[in-house]
């Protein structure tokens, strides 16, 4: 041997143990061999050193092997446990051996003893190499779990059938459903008809161009649709043959929302400037022709219904021209903040909104408690009480009511500023209580893709946050007091250093 054989040996009589070394040194090995006789010596060698094996007679002073052994296992010990004793019995070695010892070899038979520890001591290092081996397999797949679950990317792998054999955090949360839940579904089990055909339909074409492929698909999840970037690619085998399927899907909604959102402030932009180049280009004819028609009104031979008819039209064309110098003003508009009067802001949109209001009768109720004057950016104020004067007018019925009230006031909180609080009320439809917790997320919108985009409302509380404004509403859907109330604070301070830069 080219070690040292550490041996535990229970015996009570000394000229055993001797018989059995002896043994052992005839059979080649090196020894080192401690003897003990008491329960209370063996459990302190079992604590006090590490073994190579433990041989033990069956009957000792107060206890058998079999308590011996029990002791060992319970000690989490892996020494293999080998009884060496005279003839016991046949069921005393039967229940040692079904308890968990190596073996038993008569002490009239040592020969066997030697081959015996050989074949336990090998046995004992393939299960603590296997014990290591899978150790560090939980270790790896701990890790493994750990970098899944905490990737922001949703990862999921199937088997050749295209069962789910593993899916991370991320994907438990879009679908809603634990690991367990998931595993050995299919997509069609998890999804709707359509999509478990467009997924079957992509993973066909992996497996066939054997590669990795990158597809974007809306995909139906329990609390949404959502957009997923998916790099599908392919498993194989140690023999190099399909074996499942692996997929990493990043979440793209937001990204694919932003854009959307892009093309569509470029198209407001765009149209922005078109009107201002517009409103720039009537101008002058407007002006020319208020002129020609005051001329013409200077003329003694008119008859006095002509005189009132061009009275009339140069009224109207006066009200062009000036909806027209607005519409300049407001593209024209500085972003540095300013001093402005809120009350003028409204006025102005009351009249930029005039046609609008006159041709559904609908009633304005306004009225203001002083200048109420603010230090903001003149054209983001326009903008907030653009949006909120235009969803009031949509909301409202034919010949409904709008009240506006401006008033000097302070923050809501018990430490609050100083400012100016307008109300704009109306006694429309109302929004349901279901929609009020999400009426100022971009894109979400109750109205039809004609006169909503869903990102007034959004924009709006941005502005005011510049501001350091806050915006409050009160709805009812019910059919006698059934409206909305709209409270924004506008504090009479300048606006945080963003909202300058802006």
């Amino acid at each position: 041997m080219d070690r040292t054989l550490r041996i535990l040996n229970l015996e009570d009589a000394e000229d055993d143990s001797w018989l059995l070394q002896r043994h052992l040194h005839r059979a080649g090995y090196r020894i080192a061999l401690r003897r003990e006789q008491t329960i209370s010596d063996f459990e302190k060698a079992l604590r006090e050193s590490s073994w190579d094996v433990i041989l033990a007679d069956y009957f000792l002073p107060g206890f058998t092997a079999l308590d011996a052994l029990r002791i060992a296992r319970h000690c989490s010990t892996d020494v293999p446990f080998i009884v060496v004793s005279g003839a016991v019995g046949e069921q005393a070695a039967v229940d040692v051996l079904r308890e968990g010892a190596a073996d038993y070899v008569m002490k009239d038979s040592l020969a066997r003893l030697g081959p015996a520890i050989e074949r336990e001591m090998q046995e004992a290092e393939e299960r603590r190499a296997r014990r290591t081996a899978e150790a560090a397999l939980r270790e790896s797949e701990m890790r493994l779990r750990g970098i899944l679950d905490n990737s922001p990317n949703a990862v999921f792998m199937k088997d050749a059938s295209g069962r789910y054999l593993l899916a991370n955090r991320c994907y438990e949360i879009f679908l809603g459903q634990s690991s367990a839940q998931i595993h050995g579904k299919t997509d069609a089990d998890l999804f709707p008809p359509e999509y478990a055909a467009l997924a079957a339909e992509n993973e066909a074409r992996v497996r066939e161009a054997s590669q990795p492929l990158q597809f974007e698909e809306r995909v139906p999840f329990h609390d949404g649709v959502y957009t997923l970037l998916s790099n599908r690619f392919p498993l194989f085998d140690e023999s190099g043959r399909p074996d499942g399927l692996c997929a990493i899907c990043t979440d793209i909604t937001h990204r694919i929302q932003s854009e959307e959102a892009l093309r569509r402030s470029e198209k407001l932009a765009a149209a922005g400037r078109l009107a201002a180049s517009i409103a720039h280009e009537i101008n002058n004819p407007l002006e020319a022709l208020v002129n020609l028609i005051y001329l013409v009104r200077l003329q003694p031979e008119l008859a006095p219904s002509t005189f009132s008819l061009l009275l009339q039209a140069e009224q109207e064309l006066d009200r062009l021209s000036h909806i027209a110098r607005q519409t300049l003003a407001f593209y024209r508009e500085s972003a540095r903040p300013a001093t402005i009067s809120l009350p003028d802001t409204l006025r102005s949109l009351v009249s930029l909104y005039g046609s609008r209001i006159q041709q559904r009768g609908i009633q304005i109720d306004f009225s203001a408690a002083g200048a109420c004057c603010v230090v903001a950016v003149q054209g983001e104020m326009r903008q907030v009480f653009s949006n909120l004067l235009a969803n009031a007018i949509d909301a409202s019925r034919a010949h409904g009511r709008i009240r506006i009230h401006v008033q000097p006031a302070r923050e809501w909180s018990r430490d609050g500023r100083d400012g100016v609080r307008v109300t704009i009320a109306d006694n429309g439809c109302g929004i349901p209580q279901e929609h009020l917790s999400r009426i100022f997320e971009a894109f979400f919108t109750t109205k039809d893709d004609a006169t909503g985009t869903g990102l007034g409302l959004w924009v709006t509380k941005g502005i005011l946050q510049k501001h350091n404004g806050t915006i409050r509403v009160r709805s009812s859907v019910s059919p006698e007091h059934s409206g909305t109330v709209i409270q924004v604070f506008v504090p009479a301070t300048p606006p945080r250093v963003e909202a300058v830069a802006a």
